[in-house]
């Protein structure tokens, strides 16, 4: 008789085990599939150990639990690749998400609903051989490959080249669906690969991942849906934009990053990773500056001499003192003018929808909030086409409502729509091209008037065309490499952004304006009411220098180094929300106490941990709950004693490891 360790396709909450063990009377090596029985519940789990029965007896006799027998052996050989149950493994521990969570996420889909024709088919695989043993090449350090679109596409191809004359496999991940269509454009490589999104059906996705554990040589191209496909003699791992936050699943568990998954999997495997990237994270910046990351040979793009004179800083207090009054600054009219008259093309970035962001009385200051999240509702026209319907809408809960005519609170008739958002920079610039006669086509591009990629790339292509004269937009325009150069790039306002109290978000206005700057063949204007902004001054001074990104990085990481913030340490968020605003605060004051006890308990040094909180979210209520934060920072690098910290965190919270914003 045989113990069989077993790591379930369901989520087991913690604190409880998040392995079982079952007694069988045949040997089932690691990776092999069983079926188990968990309550009245038959799933499929996967071997992650067999041992005799007779090596047990003393952990059997204390376990709190009986040991139960395996309903039956599916396939007793190794069907999953060692690689990828180790990484399945470590994910669970670095993510402290449940092991069942973790598997249903890296496996494919039709493992937690199988039906009997797969059951079948799973029975007769052949046994997938260790590639750790196999695969003696060095591989898993990552590669940086910082560059422009174009010699990223031709580092990219290279290596893809090579691989494929080596017969190794080729796993390219991208951030978002339409870069897999852009990638098999531009590299005849990939023409061929298989595509693999979380789009795909299960009978889809099943079919990609036999082909993927059977063939030795495969390329798939795809979301961070990929990872799920098993993919034999993997040789090159490309994992598209590193510094994206769409490889982050932050609106659903587990809460996990791509790219930390790709490089634990170039590790397991041997393979060679390459992250390609335009403007790389901080993290990636400081990892490539202490040789943790190899950087690309490829010939960074340098700032011009006098490049600085190309970006603008527009002080739009100065504009209000000079009469003033328009969203476009004197400077930006003059710009637009002559761009529209010598037939030019032009780029307005915003990046806020609608027509205005609140609805402000002004008698009493009353400003018009959701009824169920702490934020004002934000003030837009539902078509376009109908210029009498508009609407109140909050972006948090999905509530819509008509606008008062009056103010709710006093009753008065002095309501006046405040901010700015794309809808109104359109209408503006259609009365400001009707005051000067000018003939300018126009077009939005924003989740309110995109609705998916489709919609995205039919303004795209008239914009190529030159069918629009202007793009008006929030950073979902702005696509690497889709749009083409234009005479004139500006940003309507940045404020907004710099309002907002998070460590990244210096790092995202410098992401925004290097894409203007890509887009621009001549002339950038920033517009700002905070023009002695620290964080905008140093981008600004930044890109004065000829090696921007560098100077701009020096000066994060020396900021981040005095805070504590990644990448000299780990930021872990846990969050609790409730519909009791006294509910939400005690439980998160409560847990405060618990884990400075549980870190003195486990004897942790305190110079490896520094927990902040608890405090209110910056949006404090969302769909009629009040959210509360704890923050740790963390610089623990045993997971198992970080872990044991955490396990005091109840059932109800949220645990963010490595958060996107920490807002």
């Amino acid at each position: 008789m045989y113990v069989i360790t077993v790591v379930p396709f369901s989520k087991i909450p913690f604190p409880a085990p998040q392995t079982l063990d079952y007694f069988c009377n045949q040997i089932v090596e690691v990776g092999g599939i069983v079926e188990i029985l968990i309550s009245s519940r038959k799933l499929l789990g996967i071997a992650v150990s067999c041992s005799r029965i007779s090596d047990q007896k003393i952990r059997i006799k204390k376990s709190p639990y009986k040991l139960k027998p395996i309903q039956r052996v599916i396939n007793a050989q190794c069907v999953y690749p060692r690689q990828y149950i180790k990484l399945a493994l470590w994910t669970s521990m670095y993510y402290y998400s449940p092991t069942g969570l973790i598997a249903k996420t890296l496996f494919p889909q039709f493992f937690s609903k199988p039906t009997i024709k797969f059951l079948k088919e799973i029975s007769e695989i052949k046994p997938a051989p260790d590639e750790t043993e196999i695969n003696h090449e060095k591989g898993g350090v990552p590669v940086l490959a910082r560059g422009n679109i174009a010699q990223q596409i031709s580092y990219f191809s290279k290596n893809i080249d090579k691989a494929i004359k080596n017969k190794k496999s080729v796993l390219f991940i991208v951030p978002e669906i339409y870069k897999i269509d852009y990638y098999i454009t531009k590299i005849p490589l990939l023409r061929k690969a298989a595509m693999v999104t979380g789009k795909l059906t299960a009978k889809e996705q099943y079919e990609i991942w036999k082909v993927s554990i059977s063939n030795k040589s495969v390329l798939i191209i795809g979301t961070r849906a990929a990872l799920s496909m098993h993919i034999k003699n993997l040789g090159l791992i490309i994992l598209d934009e590193e510094e994206s936050p769409y490889h982050k699943s932050f609106d659903q568990q587990p809460y996990i990053n791509t790219k930390n998954l790709a490089i634990k999997l170039a590790e397991l495997s041997r393979s060679k990773i390459i992250l390609g990237s335009y403007v790389p994270s901080i993290e990636s910046a400081w990892q490539a500056k202490n040789g943790e990351f190899t950087k690309a040979a490829l010939r960074i793009p340098r700032a011009k001499s006098g490049q600085n004179r190309q970006i603008r800083l527009v002080d739009m207090r100065q504009e209000l003192k000079n009469g003033n009054y328009s969203i476009f600054s004197m400077e930006l009219q003059k710009k637009l003018t002559s761009t529209i008259q010598n037939g030019e093309q032009a780029i307005l970035f915003i990046n806020r929808k609608g027509l205005s962001t609140g609805l402000l009385c002004r008698d009493c200051g009353h400003i018009v909030k959701c009824p169920n999240c702490d934020v004002p509702m934000t003030y837009y026209r539902t078509h376009p086409a109908q210029n009498n319907l508009y609407k109140l809408a909050c972006h948090h809960c999905a509530l819509s409502k008509n606008p008062p005519t009056v103010c709710p609170k006093c009753q008065s008739y002095r309501i006046k729509f405040i901010g700015t958002g794309t809808q109104r920079v359109k209408d503006e610039l259609e009365k400001f091209c009707a005051r000067n006669k000018l003939k300018c086509s126009m077009s939005i591009i924003d989740t309110l008037h995109t609705q998916g990629w489709e919609e995205q790339q039919d303004k795209f292509d008239l914009f190529r065309q030159k069918k629009i004269s202007v793009l008006i937009g929030t950073q979902l325009m702005l696509k690497t490499g889709i749009l083409p150069k234009c005479r004139l790039c500006a940003a309507i306002t940045i404020d907004p952004m710099l309002a907002i109290p998070d460590f990244r978000m210096s790092e995202r206005i410098f992401g925004i304006i290097r894409k203007l700057m890509e887009n621009s063949s001549s002339e950038i204007l920033i517009q700002t009411y905070n023009p002695e902004s620290y964080s905008l001054k140093n981008i600004l001074e930044s890109f004065g220098k000829q090696n921007s990104f560098e100077t701009f990085s020096e000066k994060e990481l020396e900021m981040r180094k005095v805070l504590s913030l990644p990448p000299f340490s780990n930021i872990i968020k846990i969050s609790y929300s409730h519909p009791n605003p006294q509910k939400a605060e005690g439980e998160a004051k409560v847990l405060l106490n618990k884990l400075k006890l549980q870190a003195e308990n486990c004897r942790i040094p305190a110079v490896d941990y520094d927990i902040l909180g608890p405090a209110p979210a910056f949006v404090s209520r969302q769909k009629n709950r009040y959210i509360w934060h704890i923050m740790i920072k963390s610089k623990i690098q045993n997971l198992i004693l970080r872990n044991k910290l955490l396990r005091v965190v109840p059932s109800g919270w949220k645990i963010d490891i490595d958060p996107i914003e920490i807002l």
